[in-house]
């Protein structure tokens, strides 16, 4: 009797007896002591195991012993959740018919994949920071911000920071993420901050010569606050010639005004306007005064002034006016006349101007004086001479003419008379520089002596005709025969024959 279970068990036979012998019975007590149990803990296969953020329980626990002892109970785990070791274990306490026993073993638990994303776009400079996102995800619930950091791609230059890019230029944004349960993950997304559109103004008026320098002013404003002065530059249009240059220019012409931008954080920009600075009134003025004849040059002066401090003498010009005959001259004229005294002026920052003035060279008074003598006939012709005198060194021999006064015939010659009479002697002036003049005087030839003389003889009557020659001599060579007229001397009757 109770021969199973651990305890006092008890083992008896009760003879009955049989025709031959009395029944009889005996009992003996022996104990039953407890059996031995093997508690065994078995890690399933895959070890190590994935961290997920819920317990691992990837153990089973087999109880067995004698008598048929074969449980299953649910092991007791240890450190099961986060990555390292973990431990699953079971203690078996033992029935009524065997001992206890326990097993354990250990497990790895291995860290979990992480996935960290950075999203970030594209952007236009406009003076604020532009950055992303990062997150972090991973079995167990993970699901963070991470933090993330910016770095310049070449040739972009930013110093790796936590702070988002301003500037234009293009980046990496980059986030990391290593913890305790997770591998280790990153994502690393370029993006770029474009240039924002900039806008060049050039301001510029035209403008009329004064002496001063003409420009304008050029302005840049754009996105983030951009809004600064450029530098203006000027060049001549053709055919204005004025080499590039940051001075404004001063003289007439046409110009353009440019200025340009070129920023790290705006797209360049540029802008042109043509301008003109127009050509000043300029006011040429010439002074001249009438004069009278002397033999020196007569002309005027010329001055020009205008804007910008023009103020500059001109060369006068000088020429004829009909009937004068004066071919275009710069050098003034002497002879008399009636002339134009012109000026005129043609610059690069005036507008042309001209004066011209007439004005006159009167003729000077002329004096002529005829000198002559009264003669006596001796054959030789007989005059004057003739001088005209007058300022500018008039002083000149005349041409005198001469004239019988009547009853003396002498038709007008340049002859001198030789025969006796009286004349005039005359001789005139008529210049282009002096007024004319004149002057006459009267002479006279006053008649020679001459010798006639007859010269006859005494004759006996031979019924030839007798008588005798005659003969008249005087100055200027006369030496000439001369009829001889007869009469009878009374009582001779002859008649004059």
């Amino acid at each position: 009797a109770n021969n199973i279970n651990v305890g006092t068990a008890n083992a008896s036979y009760t003879y009955p007896g049989d025709a031959n012998h009395f029944g009889s019975d005996d009992n003996k007590d022996f104990a039953i002591g407890k059996a031995a149990s093997v508690t065994t803990v078995t890690i399933a296969a895959g070890a190590p195991f994935t961290y997920t953020g819920s317990a691992i329980e990837q153990a089973s626990v087999t109880v067995t012993g004698a008598g048929g002892l074969s449980l299953t109970p649910a092991p007791v785990y240890a450190n099961n959740i986060n990555v390292g070791t973990a431990n699953a274990s079971y203690t078996y306490p033992g029935d009524a018919n065997h001992f206890g026993s326990d097993d354990n073993k250990d497990f790895a638990i291995g860290k979990a994949a992480s996935a960290t994303v950075v999203t970030v776009s594209d952007a236009t400079y406009d003076g604020v920071s532009h950055g992303g996102t990062a997150n972090v995800t991973g079995a167990g619930g993970l699901n963070e911000a991470r933090t993330v950091m910016y770095a310049g791609v070449s040739p972009t230059v930013y110093a790796l920071s936590a702070t988002a890019p301003t500037a234009a230029g293009t980046y990496t944004a980059s986030a990391s993420y290593s913890g305790a349960n997770h591998l280790d993950s990153n994502d690393s997304k370029e993006f770029t901050i474009s240039k924002a559109v900039s806008a060049t103004v050039v301001t510029v008026s035209d403008a009329t010569y004064d002496g001063v320098s003409h420009g304008g002013t050029a302005n840049v404003t754009g996105a983030g606050g951009l809004n600064e002065a450029r530098t203006v530059m000027y060049a001549g249009v053709s055919p204005t010639v004025y080499t590039l240059s940051a001075t404004a220019p001063t003289a007439a012409g046409t110009y353009t005004a440019s200025a340009s931008y070129s920023g790290a954080n705006h797209l360049d920009s540029s802008d042109s306007k043509e301008f003109t600075i127009s050509k000043a009134v300029s006011a040429t003025v010439v002074t001249v005064s009438d004069a009278t004849y002397d033999g020196v040059f007569h002309g005027g002066t010329a001055n020009v002034t205008g804007a910008g401090g023009l103020n500059e003498a001109r060369t006068v010009m000088y020429a004829g006016v009909s009937p004068t005959v004066y071919t275009l001259s710069a050098t003034a004229p002497t002879a008399a006349g009636t002339y134009t005294a012109s000026a005129s002026y043609s610059g690069a920052n005036h507008l042309d101007s001209s004066d011209s003035k007439e004005f006159t060279i009167s003729k000077a008074v002329s004096t002529t004086v005829v000198t002559v003598s009264d003669a006596t006939y001796d054959g030789v012709s007989h005059g004057g001479t003739a001088n005209v005198t007058g300022a500018g060194g008039l002083n000149e021999a005349r041409t005198v003419m001469y004239a019988g006064v009547s009853p003396t015939v002498y038709a007008l010659s340049a002859t001198a008379p030789t025969a006796a009479g009286t004349y005039t002697a005359s001789a005139s002036y008529s210049g282009a520089n002096h007024l004319d003049s004149s002057d006459s005087k009267e002479f006279t030839i006053g008649k020679a002596a001459s010798a006639t003389v007859v010269t006859v003889s005494d004759a006996t009557y031979d019924g030839v005709s007798h008588g005798g020659t005659a003969n008249v001599t005087g100055a200027g060579g006369l030496n000439e025969a001369r009829t001889v007229m007869y009469a009878g001397v009374s009582p001779t009757v002859y008649a004059l024959s």
